[in-house]
Order: C-alpha cells, then sequence, then structure tokens
C-alpha cells in the first residue's frame, strides 16, 4: 500500500488533472473516494475546510486544492516525467510568462467550476426561469471559451511543453461534453489541443469511462 493517497472521485475533472500529473511523474498512489461520497463535512472539513476534492496526502503532509496540489507536485518531484512528447511543463507558469499563465489557468478553473455548478443545479432540476443566473454561467462558459480559443496555438498554450493549462482543458473539454454543457467544435485551436493528447497514456488512462 501506497503512503501516498489520492482523495478523489474517479468522474472528478479536478481529480482527474491531479491523476494525469501523478502519472506523468509514475508516482505511485491510492485512491480513496470516502471524504467525496459521504459528504460528512465534519469529517471532510478536517481535512479540506472547502469541502471539495482533490485532497493529497504525501510524506506527512495533506495538500488540497488541484492548483497548489499539482503545483508542489512538480516542486517536489522535479526528475523527468513520462517519455513522451513534449514534455510535461517543469511548473504551472513559465517564469517569463507568469503573469499571462496564471490568468490563463484562472480562466480554466472558472469554466470547470462553472461546468460542474451547472451540472449539479441541473441534476437537481433546477432551470434557468427558476434561477435566472443560470443564463450568466452559460454566457461565462462562451466567454471563457472564446478567451481561451484567441490563445490556443498549434502547439498548445505552451509550445514545445504538455502544459498545466492543456491538462486543465483536456479535463473541462471532456467533462463539458459529456455533460452536454458544452464542445470545443467551432474552435479549432482548442479542439487541437484535444486531439493532439488524446492517446497520451496519462490521458487516455484517466479519461472517464
Amino acid at each position: 500500500m501506497s503512503t501516498r493517497i489520492l482523495h478523489a472521485t474517479d468522474l472528478s475533472p479536478f481529480g482527474r488533472q491531479v491523476r494525469i500529473v501523478l502519472a506523468e511523474k509514475a508516482l505511485e498512489y491510492d485512491k480513496d473516494q470516502t471524504l467525496a461520497l459521504t459528504r460528512d463535512a465534519k469529517t471532510f472539513g478536517k481535512v479540506n475546510p472547502a469541502l471539495r476534492v482533490p485532497v493529497l496526502e504525501d510524506d506527512g503532509k495533506t495538500i488540497f486544492d488541484t492548483r497548489i496540489i499539482i503545483e508542489y507536485l512538480l516542486a517536489a518531484y522535479p526528475e523527468p516525467s513520462a517519455p513522451e512528447t513534449p514534455p510535461l511543463a517543469p511548473a504551472p507558469a513559465r517564469p517569463e510568462e507568469h503573469l499571462d499563465d496564471a490568468m490563463l489557468l484562472a480562466v480554466l478553473t472558472g469554466l470547470l467550476d462553472t461546468a460542474v455548478n451547472l451540472s449539479a443545479l441541473g441534476r437537481n432540476g433546477i432551470t434557468e426561469e427558476q434561477a435566472p443566473y443560470l443564463g450568466r454561467h452559460k454566457e461565462r462558459i462562451t466567454a471563457s471559451l472564446d478567451w481561451l480559443e484567441e490563445r490556443a496555438g498549434p502547439e498548445g498554450f505552451q509550445p514545445g511543453l504538455f502544459s498545466v493549462a492543456d491538462i486543465a482543458w483536456i479535463c473541462a473539454a471532456d467533462y463539458g461534453e459529456s455533460r452536454g454543457l458544452f464542445q470545443a467544435g467551432g474552435r479549432p485551436g482548442l479542439q487541437a489541443i484535444r486531439e493532439r493528447y488524446a492517446e497520451r497514456p496519462s490521458v487516455a488512462d484517466t479519461r472517464p469511462q
């Protein structure tokens, strides 16, 4: 049994981002879905006050928030990643492009947050007539996709690297499409990123079934 534990569900797109990085780094771990499935606030709150997965236990540390977990893994395990090309980016943001890369990740996180909220509200039978703010959520998704498309180059978001932004977009796109919330169709730059990495083992092996 590994001493590294990832608390996340199989279907969590945020948890999938961490699983991709763990796979890229060839880091063994055990997966525990208990926290997310039981939703016991008292227990969960002791681990993550935001009551959200993923949460990573590693080397005696408990780390939460997807971006913080990924940043931690990249810094704590800087060894070369999986042999596939292009290589995994060594950090979420490039030093010379830190502000732009940080804003890119912020938009991607917001896009996925919005999609997850829309999916949850839909499962609960909440309609736009009942909650007009759902319309703003849908507008946010469209605006985010348009903004991201302008920044999606032929080699992804960071030329020559499999970036954290690429990972975040792939997980968001697969989730949005599977839930019928949005598609990358009509945005060739974003669709090209998905196609470029569709068969990369870390992506293919974590794709929800």
